[in-house]
């Protein structure tokens, strides 16, 4: 049978008929024949007329223009004979010249059929390059697909933090707005402390956003070195198999790189009860005059999404739709719960909550190590030291199995009262001071006031709780 005729080589097109060389500086004459630029140069001069070397049609000299297509194609045709010249020469062996053809598993290292028979690998367990490659390809499969889920997670973790980022710059901005309304009236006098207070808020918040901004910088790092490492694992997957293995050592090598997931650290968030804790109290101390404080304030940063603060942190509220806040560690994110700002870890301490006629409530204190993510679970074994109200009537300690509680009246207001060094926290009705309940217990971490505002029943108007105000007299000795 005739054999088909492809029609000259690619390598072919791109000689030049004169030298017999690739084209360097190709020109296309008028007659569409191409020339290396010095080939017809030096024809012509030999010829004495500017006549084609192939078909003799006589050209201009002005219409010699450099065929840049050309050009660039035999440019690149000579690269790639170049790669594959280095390339045929790391696939045979350096010692025998020879093809390599197994691959020596106790030195991991591609040989020939002569180097199988040498002292070197003498006794040592050798299989086929193709048969070997395979097995490593699938090992560097995994591998790949492991930095791919990798660098998905990396990616949104990054856009968490991005989250994060922005949620600061508006507690830095919400935070400020307070700071200013409270001390507005009083600017005058109080101008040095608002100064001090801001330059404090600002350098947390530039303190706080630096870090975010390095920890978003490492995880784009990480994601950047992802990104290489699976460009790498995928040129390399597809590679011959032969040169696959001569580099496998410094292959698997980088294979073996892993990134560890970041975690959104506790503190990440500006510490806004800091600057609003009993910001007034704090101030006019310094007139010597009465004022109004609350021995608690909430901290936001632990807020469920679900829940309103006010801007002096002393009510909680239902918000009426779920508040886009950062997952943070502190956060509550499941039950309509919150902590106080204040910790306690030693010393005597009492606070008043308004319950008004809400049909459910907690009122008490829990560790500061307690789980809040998911369901809460209330039992001092859980963490949780507090007392109930479900259905409207329905009053309980929260023990282990809790303890329904009988009381001679409905009350509005509950005094919480914790005496950490006895162990001992109760709880009474603080409008006629009769007795609800009394934990005994060895506390040995840290205790923070704990609120529950009750399941929202599509009501956003149900009645808040609020943290009731001290007054407290100052005077000058």
């Amino acid at each position: 049978m005739a054999s088909i005729n492809t029609g000259p080589s690619l390598e072919e097109e791109l000689t030049c008929s004169v030298c017999r060389e690739i084209f360097r500086d190709p020109i296309t004459l008028q007659c569409g024949h191409n020339f290396c630029r010095d080939c017809v140069s030096r024809y012509w001069k030999q010829k004495r007329s500017h006549a084609c070397p192939l078909c003799r049609e006589l050209c201009s000299v002005n219409e010699l223009k450099t065929n840049h297509t050309l050009s660039n194609i035999a440019e690149s045709f000579l690269k790639d004979q170049e790669q594959k010249s280095k390339d045929s020469r790391e696939l045979l062996c350096n010692q025998h010249n020879e093809k390599l053809k197994l691959f020596c598993l106790e030195d991991q290292e591609a040989i020939c059929v002569i180097c199988q028979t040498s002292i070197k690998h003498e006794n040592h367990k050798c299989r086929p390059i193709q048969e070997v490659a395979e097995n490593y390809k699938e090992e560097l499969r995994s591998t790949l697909k492991a930095f791919q889920n990798n660098m998905t997670n990396l990616t949104r973790i990054k856009e968490q933090y991005g989250k994060c980022l922005q949620h600061i710059s508006e507690q830095e901005a919400q935070t400020e707005k307070e700071i200013q309304d409270q001390l507005g009236k009083l600017h005058q006098f109080l101008y040095s402390e608002e100064e001090s207070l801001l330059a404090d808020l600002r350098k947390e918040k530039e303190k706080k956003m630096q870090k975010m901004e390095e920890d978003i910088k490492k995880i784009t790092e990480d994601i950047t070195c992802l990104s290489g490492a699976i460009s790498v694992t995928k040129q390399e997957l597809n590679t011959d198999d032969t040169l696959f293995l001569k580099n496998i050592k410094s292959t698997r090598k980088r294979a073996t790189c892993t990134i560890s997931e970041p975690l959104l650290t506790p503190g990440s968030l500006i510490d806004t009860a800091k600057y609003l804790e009993n910001l007034k109290y704090h101030v006019w101390k310094k007139m010597l005059t009465i004022i109004k404080a609350v021995p608690v304030t909430l901290d936001p940063n632990t807020a469920s999404p679900f829940l309103l603060l006010s801007e002096d942190l002393t009510t909680i509220s239902h918000s009426p739709s779920v508040m886009q806040l950062p997952d943070n560690q502190e956060r509550f994110n499941l039950c309509a719960c919150v902590l106080g700002s204040n910790g306690f870890r030693y010393g005597k301490h009492t606070w008043e909550v308004d319950v008004g006629c809400k049909p459910e409530w907690d009122v008490g204190v829990a560790r500061d190590s307690i789980c809040r993510k998911g369901k809460i679970t209330l039992s001092p074994e859980k963490g949780f030291w507090a007392i109930a109200l479900r259905n409207g009537e329905e009053y309980y300690g929260c023990t282990s199995r809790w303890t329904p509680l009988t009381l001679q009246s409905k009350p509005r207001k509950i005094k919480v009262s914790l005496d950490y060094e006895k162990g001992k926290l109760s709880f009474y009705n603080a409008e006629d001071m009769t007795h609800i309940f009394t934990f005994i217990e060895r506390f040995t971490e840290r205790l923070c006031p704990y609120f529950f505002q009750g399941v929202n029943e599509g009501d956003t108007k149900s009645e808040p709780l609020r943290i009731c105000p001290l007054k407290i007299t100052v005077t000058k000795e």
